[in-house]
């Protein structure tokens, strides 16, 4: 109680007290200090590690909500940058995707796993120049991961740069020869060089190595067009088809074919069934008014040709060309018919007497 009056003989340890406890605190907070500066990077570790856990487990939203945590903690995290660009990516969100991607690689250090998901993002979004660089920087980083690899010559395929495609793809498949995919990459290059018998070969490999889809059949049977065998053509456009029934450009193509060899009433056929599945798909529209017009139904010609028309002036113009043309050669048929039929007549009668 002496503490409580100011001239008691306590008075010395009553003031005296803080000082002690100033002393007794500064050295605990000095003891302290190096626990504290480890406790915010431990902090930041166990955050990683969980999102890393989440993002395992397919958890996208928890495992993206945990890196913006880590973010917070240290918004230079080069990991945490690049798994929420991935994440997005994921979810199909590719200009967010690249905003974190970007920061990422920005810091320097810039992995493999960043350039090729800069590449996918940016190829995307129509960066056609930005994709493959960073995809090249993935292959340079890492030449034997086959999936940069594989990513990079799709992206010249793409870009329609057939010839530098061809080596990169080629080094893909030495990485793995069990990928009919590349395979049918290569057949597309083959192809867009005017190459039809490697092209062809390649997408045989393609097919002989599990890889047969209606997109490898629709390029297969244009390969087949334009060497001139329709009947390989017809086959490939009905086995894509069957595989792949609702592509409307593979029963386009196949139309096309019919419509080109005369067969006009499984064209029609083929055309009509396009456009109840999608009214608007208008190069059915266009090939079925060139269709009529080479049956000889002008009138339903004219019909497709309005339908054209209105949405489309530029479509219109084609198809009009298209319809004058098969008109004409209708009627020139007819005529060199009914032409034919008449010099047969004359010449029976002249047999008879």
């Amino acid at each position: 109680m002496s503490i409580a009056h100011s001239n008691s003989p306590g008075k010395s340890s009553f003031t005296a007290l803080p000082f002690f406890l100033l002393a007794v605190f500064g050295v605990m907070t000095f003891l302290q200090s190096p626990a504290l500066a480890q406790e915010k990077p431990q902090a930041l570790s166990n955050i990683l590690r969980d999102a890393g856990d989440l993002l395992k487990a397919g958890k996208l939203n928890q495992a993206k909500g945990k890196y913006l945590l880590a973010l917070s903690e240290d918004s230079l995290n080069q990991h945490a940058l690049k798994n929420i660009g991935y994440i997005l990516s994921l979810q199909k969100d590719y200009k967010n995707s690249l905003t974190y991607l970007l920061k990422a690689e920005k810091l320097g250090h810039a992995d493999a796993d960043i350039y090729n998901l800069l590449g996918i993002a940016q190829g995307v979004v129509g960066d056609t120049v930005g994709s493959l660089t960073s995809y090249s920087k993935a292959v340079n980083l890492a030449s034997d991961n086959v999936s940069y690899v594989k990513n990079y010559g799709a992206a010249l395929v793409t870009a329609g740069r057939f010839s530098d495609a061809i080596p990169v793809l080629d080094s893909a498949s030495a990485l793995d020869p069990a990928d009919g995919e590349l395979k049918f990459l290569l057949g597309n290059s083959y192809a867009g060089l005017s190459k039809p018998k490697e092209s062809i070969k390649n997408f045989r490999s393609a097919m002989d190595l599990g890889f047969d889809t209606g997109d490898l059949r629709y390029h297969l049977g244009m390969v087949s067009e334009a060497i001139g065998d329709f009947w390989s053509a017809e086959e490939h456009y009905g086995f894509g088809i069957s595989k792949d029934p609702k592509n409307l450009e593979l029963r386009q193509r196949l139309a096309v074919l019919y419509l080109r060899t005369g067969v006009y009433d499984q064209a029609r056929r083929l055309l009509k069934d396009n456009l109840s599945r999608d009214p608007k798909y208008i190069n059915s529209r266009v090939a079925l008014g060139a269709c009529y017009a080479s049956m000889g139904f002008p009138d339903s010609a004219k019909i497709e040709l309005q339908n054209v028309r209105r949405v489309d002036k530029k479509k219109y113009e084609v198809m009009k060309n298209l319809v004058s043309g098969a008109t004409k050669q209708y009627n020139d048929s007819k005529n060199n018919s009914a032409k034919g039929r008449n010099e047969k007549r004359k010449a029976d009668s002249a047999s008879v007497r």
